[in-house]
């Protein structure tokens, strides 16, 4: 009876350590997929305030790297907080979609424009491209070089 029970011991010794590996192991590769997703977007582009208007709260030269999903607006909880009365709560979204850079108007009041044009759905973005949400003018960087090429 005492070598069945010390062999329950071990065994659940075996299994306890088991587990212990397969949950570090699960979390060392989640882990690893977070920063190679992170380095899709975030390593290749930024936005750069080039215009901040007389009521924002950005400064031109502020840089803002980009994840793989932004939103700007007026919502202090935004991802891009932009204090203008001129922008939206929720105002435009920035994200990833297959390797490009897309941006969307998210129904704002006084719209999103791309290079002086007022956009409708998604566009995809470069590097030089110029973004103004109200009275503030963002310009689409590349995160190698501050020329906008990558």
């Amino acid at each position: 009876m005492e070598l069945i029970l010390a062999l329950l011991r071990y065994a659940f010794l075996v299994l306890l350590y088991l587990f212990i590996f397969a949950v570090f192991r699960a979390v060392v590769e989640d882990l690893s997929r977070i920063k190679l997703a992170g380095r899709n977007m975030s390593n290749s582009y930024k936005l750069v305030v080039r215009e901040s208007g007389e009521s924002s709260n950005l400064q031109p030269g502020d840089i803002f790297p980009l994840g793989d999903q932004v939103v700007l607006g007026r919502y202090a909880d935004s991802d891009i907080a932009i204090g203008d009365p001129h922008i939206s709560a929720r105002h435009a979204a920035l994200r990833q979609e297959n390797g490009f850079l897309v941006l969307q108007d998210l129904g704002s009041t006084n719209g999103t424009f791309l290079n002086g044009k007022r956009i409708k759905g998604n566009k995809r973005l470069q590097p030089g491209d110029l973004l103004r949400l109200g009275d503030v003018t963002f310009e689409v960087m590349g995160w190698e070089n501050e020329s906008g090429s990558t």
